[in-house]
C-alpha cells in the first residue's frame, strides 16, 4: 500500500474521509431527512465509485512501482472508476427506462465492460491474482459456453448481453454482496475504526492479561482471549496478528514458549476471530443476506462452534504450559485489573448497545452499528485519553475507507461470479456434479467439499473466501439435505483453515515474522494447535444441536459432551492430563475425544470408558508419588 507525503497525502486522506462521511450520512438517514431520496442502487454505485478510485490511489500496479508517488496511469484509472459508477447515480431515470431492453444502450454496455475491467484490476492489486483470475473465467464463460462440454456447456451469450447483465441486471457486480458492503459492512468497519483510535485494542489486551497473565502459561492464554476479543471486530486475521501479536508473542517467548509455538498461538487465536460472533470478520452480515435469514439467527448458530474452537486452543495452551512447567508473569508486570476496567469501561457500553439492538430489539445491522457509534462517541468523551479529537476522527474515517477498498472490490468481483452463474446456470450443474461424484454419500460429499473449500480459500481474506465457497460449494451440501446455515458454515470453516495451514498459511507466516521463527514449522504448529478447526465443521453437520437447533436438553447435552471431547483431544495432542501421558494414554485420550464428538449415546459411552482408563492410571500414579514423597 502506498504511503504519500505532502499534497498527495492530503488529497488521498480527503477522499477516504469524504467517502466515510458520505456512508455515515446515508446510514443515519440524514439524506432522507433533507428530502434527498437516494435509492439503494444509486447509493451503492456512488460509494463504490469512491472506494474503487481510492484503490488505484493506494495500491500500486506492481511491487516495483513507487510507493510514495502516483503514476499518471493510476490517476486515469481512478477517474475512470467514477464514470460507470456515477453514471447510474446521475442518470438513474434514464437507466431505469433502459432496464427492460435486455442489454441496455451501447453506452451502458461499454460502461459495463469498463467497470468489469477496473474491478478485476483493482482486485488483482488489493486481493491478489487468484480471485480475479477465477472471476475472469466467469466473465469469459458465458461467451464461449456453447462450445464447452459437460457442466460448462450452455446456450452462449453475446458480449452485449454479458456486459449489460453484469452492469445493470440480475446478480451482477452491483448486486447483493456490494449492497451489503455499502451499508452494513461499512457501518461496522467505521465503528471498529473508531473503537481502535479510542484505544479499544489496548483495552482488550490489557483486560486479557490482567485476568490471566499471572497463571501458568499466562501470556499464551492472554493472547487467546485478547485475539478473540479484538478479532471479532477487526475484520481481518492479518490485522489482528499485526495489532496484538507484537505485544503477545514476545511475552510468550519470554516465559518459555518456543518461537514457533508462540507464533502459532497468535495465528490460531487471530484466525478464530473470524469465526466468533457478533461480527465474524463482517462475514456474518453477508451470510445472513445470502441465506435470506435474520442476522441474529446466523450469529446464534455460529456461537457454540466458535466457543468450542477457543476451548480447544485454550486447553492446548494450558496443557503445554503444565507439561513444560511454564509459569505466568509476575503480577507487578501486568496491567492492574481495576485500573484497566476503570480506564476502559467506556468500550464495553457501546458493544453492549450493539448486541442489545441487534439481538434483543432486532434493529437492522447498520442502524445498530450507527447507534453503537453514537454511544461510543458519548462515553469516550468522559476521559481525555479516549476522547475523540480532530486527528482521531480523521484517522478513523480514513482507515475505514482503506479497509473498505478490499471489501467492496471483493464483493463486486464476487458479483461477477454470481451474475455469470445466474446467466448460464452452471451453479446448479456444479452441485449436481459434486452429488454424482459423491454417489449420494454424505461423508464423501463433506470431504470433497472440505477439500474444495480449503483450496478456494488459499491466499484470500475472509470476505472473498466466504463468497467464493458460498457461491460454488455450499449449494451442493444444501441439495444433499443439509441445513443451509450448516452448509455455509461448513464451507466457510474449511476455507478459513487455509489461513493457518501450509503451504499458504498467510496468518501463520505473518505471526512467524513477528516471532522470528521459521514460517513452515510455525504453520505446522498452527495446524496442531488448531486441529479442532478440521473437526468442528463435521461436528455441527452431524450434530445440528451445536447450531442451537433442537430442544434445550439436547443442545445442552450435545455441547457438554463436545466440550469433554475437545478437552480429551487436547490432552492426547499435548500428552498431558493430570501428569505427562505416554503414547498409549495419548492414543486413548484422542480416540475417546473423537468418539465423544461423534453423535450418539453409544459412541459417548465408549469414548468416556476409553478416556477413563488413562485418567485412572494417572490418579493412581499421582497418589503413589505423593505417598512416596
Amino acid at each position: 500500500m502506498r504511503e504519500y507525503k505532502g499534497a498527495w497525502a492530503k488529497i488521498v486522506t480527503a477522499i477516504g474521509v469524504v467517502a466515510s462521511l458520505y456512508a455515515i450520512l446515508y446510514i443515519c438517514g440524514l439524506f432522507q431527512a433533507f428530502g434527498i431520496g437516494l435509492l439503494a442502487m444509486p447509493h451503492r454505485c456512488f460509494y463504490f465509485g469512491f472506494v474503487l478510485a481510492l484503490a488505484f490511489f493506494l495500491y500500486p500496479a506492481t511491487k516495483r512501482a513507487p510507493k510514495d508517488k502516483l503514476p499518471w496511469y493510476d490517476i486515469i484509472l481512478a477517474l475512470l472508476s467514477l464514470v460507470p459508477t456515477w453514471y447510474i447515480v446521475f442518470f438513474w431515470d434514464t437507466v431505469t427506462q433502459h432496464l427492460g431492453m435486455g442489454t441496455g444502450t451501447t453506452l451502458e454496455v461499454w460502461f459495463g465492460f469498463l467497470l468489469m475491467v477496473l474491478t478485476l484490476e483493482a482486485a488483482r492489486r488489493v486481493i491478489g491474482l487468484v480471485f480475479p483470475l477465477i472471476a475472469l473465467f466467469f466473465v469469459i464463460h458465458p461467451l464461449i459456453c456453447n462450445y464447452l462440454p459437460g457442466i460448462l456447456h450452455g446456450r452462449g451469450y453475446t458480449f452485449e448481453r454479458v456486459a449489460g447483465w453484469m452492469y445493470l441486471y440480475g446478480d451482477g457486480m452491483l448486486s447483493m454482496p456490494l449492497a451489503v458492503a455499502a451499508t452494513i459492512i461499512v457501518a461496522f468497519i467505521i465503528f471498529a475504526q473508531f473503537l481502535n483510535v479510542t484505544g479499544a485494542g489496548k483495552f482488550f489486551t490489557d483486560l486479557a492479561f490482567s485476568l490471566l497473565g499471572q497463571v501458568r502459561g499466562g501470556p499464551a492464554k492472554g493472547s487467546v482471549i485478547a485475539s478473540s476479543l479484538f478479532g471479532t471486530l477487526s475484520g481481518s486475521a492479518m490485522a489482528n496478528v499485526a495489532t496484538t501479536g507484537v505485544f503477545t508473542i514476545p511475552l510468550m517467548k519470554r516465559v518459555g514458549y518456543e518461537p514457533e509455538f508462540a507464533g502459532a498461538v497468535e495465528a490460531v487465536s487471530s484466525n478464530g476471530g473470524q469465526l466468533m460472533p457478533p461480527v465474524m470478520g463482517v462475514v456474518a452480515f453477508i451470510m445472513a443476506e445470502m441465506l435470506g435469514m435474520p442476522y441474529g439467527s446466523v450469529i446464534t448458530a455460529a456461537l457454540l462452534p466458535a466457543l468450542l474452537y477457543y476451548i480447544g486452543v485454550f486447553m492446548q495452551v494450558d496443557l503445554r504450559a503444565a507439561r513444560r512447567g511454564i509459569r505466568g508473569l509476575p503480577r507487578t508486570e501486568l496491567p492492574n485489573l481495576k485500573r484497566t476496567i476503570r480506564d476502559g469501561w467506556s468500550y464495553i457500553l457501546p458493544l453492549g448497545v450493539l448486541v442489545l439492538l441487534l439481538v434483543v430489539f432486532m434493529y437492522s445491522a447498520y442502524k445498530s452499528a450507527w447507534w453503537a457509534l453514537v454511544a461510543l462517541i458519548v462515553v469516550s468523551s468522559f476521559r481525555k485519553s479516549s476522547r475523540l479529537n480532530f486527528s482521531r476522527i480523521i484517522e478513523a474515517l480514513n482507515g475505514a475507507s482503506r479497509l473498505m477498498c478490499m471489501v467492496c472490490v471483493a464483493c463486486a468481483t464476487a458479483g461477477i461470479m454470481i451474475g455469470s452463474m445466474g446467466l448460464t446456470g452452471v451453479s446448479v450443474k456444479l452441485s449436481s456434479a459434486l452429488l454424482d461424484i459423491s454417489g449420494g454419500n454424505l461423508a464423501l460429499l463433506l470431504i470433497l467439499t472440505a477439500a474444495a473449500s480449503f483450496l478456494m480459500g488459499m491466499g484470500l481474506t475472509s470476505i472473498p473466501c466466504y463468497l467464493m465457497v458460498a457461491i460454488l460449494i455450499a449449494p451442493a451440501l444444501v441439495e444433499m439435505g443439509l441445513l443451509p446455515i450448516g452448509a455455509h458454515l461448513f464451507a466457510f470453516w474449511f476455507a478459513l483453515a487455509s489461513f493457518i495451514t501450509p503451504p499458504v498459511a498467510l496468518v501463520s507466516y505473518a505471526a512467524a515474522a513477528i516471532a522470528e521463527s521459521k514460517p513452515m514449522p510455525t504453520g505446522f504448529q498452527s495446524m496442531r494447535l488448531g486441529i479442532i478447526t478440521y473437526i468442528i465443521p463435521f461436528m455441527f453437520v452431524y450434530k445440528p444441536e451445536l447450531l442451537l437447533i433442537g430442544t434445550p436438553a439436547q443442545i445442552a447435552l450435545t455441547f457438554i459432551t463436545s466440550i469433554v471431547g475437545v478437552i480429551l483431544l487436547a490432552c492426547g495432542i499435548e500428552g498431558y492430563a493430570l501428569r505427562s501421558a505416554n503414547w498409549t494414554a495419548r492414543a486413548l485420550f484422542m480416540i475417546g475425544g473423537i468418539l465423544l464428538i461423534v453423535p450418539g449415546w453409544t459412541t459417548d459411552i465408549i469414548g468416556l470408558a476409553l478416556a477413563a482408563m488413562p485418567i485412572l492410571w494417572q490418579v493412581r500414579a499421582r497418589r503413589a508419588d505423593i505417598s512416596s514423597s
